[in-house]
């Protein structure tokens, strides 16, 4: 894989509940959790995106921008009867 490249995940803090993303030892961005369970994406020029649960049973992730408008939906579909 010589045209690959490889990141660096490496959680921070004394309870790790930050994470840092290096790049050929430099870092692009930073993720954490905060208060009310959203996951903030910082990257190296301060654009944040948070990742919000959302739907009746927290079944949807949305990417949302400082401005909270939806830039992406995932809508994971796990069978349980399938998980043995």
């Amino acid at each position: 894989m010589s045209n690959s490249e490889v990141y660096n995940i490496v959680p921070v803090g004394f309870f790790g509940t930050s994470i840092t993303v290096n790049k050929n030892g430099n870092k692009i961005a930073s993720l954490s959790m905060n208060w009310n369970g959203k996951i903030i994406i910082t990257f190296e020029d301060d654009i944040e995106y948070a990742l919000v649960l959302k739907g009746i049973f927290h079944n949807q992730v949305f990417l949302e921008n400082t401005d909270k408008e939806n830039i992406m939906c995932f809508e994971p579909h796990f069978n349980w009867t399938d998980a043995r």
